[in-house]
């Protein structure tokens, strides 16, 4: 049987920190939401890396669900509450 699950329900990522070399980053702007519905929205911008060479990105975020209602309510807790780090490795080449 299939479907596509509740259509009242949402995800919502919160990112709480980002690091770039372990250095906490500010965050010049940006958003993340999307719905069960499979739409997806997203945009962050971070500083530029001066330095050209390795560096490793963490980004520390809070998915959570639940009814969309509760979204409106901070009193109300989410279903489903999940706190992790993502971590990546890039290169920064000289231009």
């Amino acid at each position: 049987m299939g479907g596509a699950g509740a259509a009242a329900w949402i995800m919502r990522v919160r990112v709480l920190e980002e690091q770039i070399d372990n250095d906490t980053v500010q965050v010049t702007s940006g958003t993340t939401l999307t719905g069960f519905s499979g739409r997806w929205s997203t945009g962050r911008m971070l500083p530029f890396v001066p330095t050209p060479g390795k560096h490793r990105l963490r980004v520390k975020v809070e998915l959570s669900t639940g009814p969309t209602a509760t979204f409106g309510n901070n009193n109300a807790p989410p279903a489903t509450l999940i706190t992790d780090d993502l971590i990546a490795n890039f290169q920064v080449t000289g231009g």
